[in-house]
């Protein structure tokens, strides 16, 4: 059950194993894996060696600055903006399809800035910033490594009263 590629081999998969979960980090067990790895390694080609592996995890977390419409309660939109921002950066669940967050595609800021600005109750979005640990910042959107999913981190909602701030 050698699961290390050997200097020889030509061509070499790896591939990326999520279990179906409800946590926010989905992680195979070590048995998992291996009967994974013994079901494809039956199917690969002799010259082809494999890898299973777990996924790696990029926690991002928001703080954003709202400012709420008119007669809603600031407590409830902070709770409707948390909600969905969880909701978008699930792993299983989340991004733009709602279907699970693709290995290593990005965050971009004007898809947060859009998640929360559908969230009801909120007029527009003030101030947004994103911090990941294990990817890198490019002019504000989280560049996710290859093997990597997003999941939450820290959620930060500052709403405020309404405010000429959003007007056009």
């Amino acid at each position: 059950d050698a699961k290390e590629p050997s200097s020889s081999s030509s061509c070499c998969v790896t591939v990326v194993v999520v279990p179906y979960s409800f946590t926010n980090r989905p992680i195979p067990s070590q048995g998992f894996l291996e009967t994974v790895y013994r079901h494809l390694d039956r199917h690969r080609l002799i010259a082809t060696c494999l890898k299973v592996i777990p996924p790696v995890y990029v926690e991002v977390s928001v703080e954003a600055e709202v400012t709420v419409k008119a007669r809603s309660a600031p407590a409830d939109v902070k709770s409707r903006v948390e909600q969905a921002l969880a909701a978008f950066l699930d792993p299983l669940l989340g991004g733009v399809s709602k279907t699970g967050w693709p290995f290593g595609r990005s965050i971009y800021r004007s898809e947060l800035t859009n998640r929360i600005e559908q969230v009801e109750g909120v007029e527009c979005v003030v101030g947004l910033r994103l911090q990941a640990s294990g990817a890198t910042l490019q002019n504000g959107d989280v560049a996710i490594p290859k093997i990597a999913l997003v999941c939450p981190g820290r959620l930060q909602i500052d709403a405020k009263e309404p405010t000429p701030l959003c007007e056009v």
